[in-house]
């Protein structure tokens, strides 16, 4: 919704390297993979102490929401008045904040 209009994650990716430069990644990691990833990493997690990187709710909630958190914007348009600029501007005004403020490289 931020964005004006649905975007998919594979989207989203390669727009940021549109505006990044970065080569985005090329492999699509299956769902029960992630959710494998998810449980050792876990797993990990109480053995080590180290922290979750990827823990079993997010892996969860991602394969419940994906494409079932469609938007539309045009009630936002018509009933609000509002309107959004393009994606990939807002998205390079962010990277560009993070490096001002050295977050990235």
């Amino acid at each position: 919704m931020a964005a004006g209009r649905h975007m998919t994650m594979e989207t989203i990716v390669k727009t940021l390297e549109k505006v990044t430069g970065i080569p985005a990644p090329k492999r699509h990691i299956p769902s029960f993979l992630v959710q494998i990833l998810a449980q050792w990493n876990e797993l990990y997690h109480r053995v080590t102490g180290k922290p979750v990187l990827v823990s079993k709710e997010v892996a969860d909630i991602t394969a419940e929401e994906y494409l079932r958190t469609y938007f539309n914007h045009e009630k936002t348009e018509q009933e609000l008045g509002g309107h959004f600029r393009p994606f990939e501007e807002t998205l390079l005004d962010t990277v560009r904040w993070y490096r001002n403020h050295s977050y990235l490289n």
